[in-house]
């Protein structure tokens, strides 16, 4: 069946809280543990669940409910306690019952169960690596699939999603390659927030707009947590002049080592086709030279199979963990300058 966009009645995005979470779209949440993200989001939650003064000052007219999946804290003597430290309406925020003998993921059907039943307009996975069941993370085509799912009901029922999730270990990487986990999970989210401790002031946490796909990233914001787990929102504040102790990224750098490590995580397992390799790059905003740059420099062999050309990696090595960058029980040395980009005739066509 085919579809022409001139068929298509266009709608305007509406957003939660503009320009960081939209409705009807997955927002990732990622930091170290016990920066804070769990308890802002909760603090989201019971601001939502009451209709009141977002973040940012502005207001949210209308009471709405909220499903929150939390796999890592206590249900009565955590999630509550903050839920009611931020003033919630608990009785418009709820959670899907489950165990070890019955674990929710994504594709269970009870999610689409109970946002028919709650009319939830906030579905909050804490942390997204709990509820992706057993499926390996750098399985392309089964965390296609499951996003591909949660993302339709997004849509279908306009809710905000958002995943909870920490980041990985390296610390001198650019926020958006410091994702635990799967890179089509960064790929599917529409936005991205870096939830981050000021160095020099412990205590205060800042907000950071790392991946924005439907507006302009919105400014970084300063919180604090109370007694409680009540979230006293600070201001708006530029993180690099309040926190110089804040590392420097060397974006270049950093997006080398990402794109190697996920090649490498990937062709381990099996050939992929090169098209759905740049794809998934492309939808970070990564462009195909630096990948086939990183190819190049991997010895990645490109070879044509009856349906087109897929990638190959001699599959000597072990899987690198993408949480610590080890491979082989060593980490990593990566180069601080590719030079490959510059020189396009090193990389072998394809087709």
């Amino acid at each position: 069946m085919i579809t022409y966009f001139s068929q298509i009645v266009g709608v305007p995005v509406e957003w939660l809280w503009y320009p960081y979470i939209p409705y009807g779209k997955i927002t990732l949440i990622e930091g170290d543990p016990g920066d804070g993200k769990s308890s802002l989001v909760l603090s989201i939650a019971a601001m939502i669940s009451r209709g009141g003064l977002r973040p940012d000052g502005t207001n949210h007219e209308k009471p709405e409910s909220t499903i929150y999946q939390c796999d890592e804290d206590g249900i009565n003597d955590t999630i509550l306690p903050r839920l009611k430290a931020n003033n919630a309406d608990c009785s418009k925020i709820a959670f899907i019952d489950e165990d070890e003998n019955n674990p929710l993921s994504l594709m269970d059907e009870r999610i689409e169960e109970a946002l028919k039943k709650t009319d939830a307009r906030l579905l909050v996975f804490d942390p997204i690596q709990s509820f992706l069941g057993n499926e390996d993370m750098q399985n392309v085509t089964a965390m296609r699939r499951q996003l591909f799912y949660i993302s339709r009901l997004a849509m279908k029922y306009h809710c905000a999603v958002i995943f909870i999730g920490h980041m990985n270990k390296q610390s001198s990487q650019k926020s958006i390659y410091r994702s635990l986990g799967s890179i089509d999970i960064v790929a599917a989210c529409r936005s991205v927030l870096a939830v981050r401790r000021m160095q020099q002031s412990s205590g205060i946490r800042y907000i950071q707009h790392i991946k924005s796909s439907l507006a302009e990233e919105g400014s970084d914001l300063a919180f604090e947590i109370a007694e409680g787990g009540r979230i006293n929102i600070i201001g708006t504040v530029d993180a690099e002049v309040e926190d110089p102790m804040l590392e420097k990224e060397s974006i270049r750098t950093t997006k080398q080592e990402a794109i190697e490590e996920y090649l490498i995580a990937w062709l381990s397992k099996e050939d992929l086709p090169a098209a759905e390799i740049m794809k998934r790059f492309r939808e970070l905003g990564i462009s195909n030279r630096t990948v086939k740059s990183v190819k190049a420099d991997q010895e990645i062999k490109s070879i044509k199979k009856k349906d087109g050309w897929y990638w190959h990696l001699d599959r000597e090595e072990k899987i690198p963990d993408l949480e610590t960058g080890d491979r082989n029980g060593k980490k990593q040395e990566i180069s601080k300058s590719i030079e490959k980009e510059s020189d396009p005739g090193t990389v072998q066509p394809e087709g």
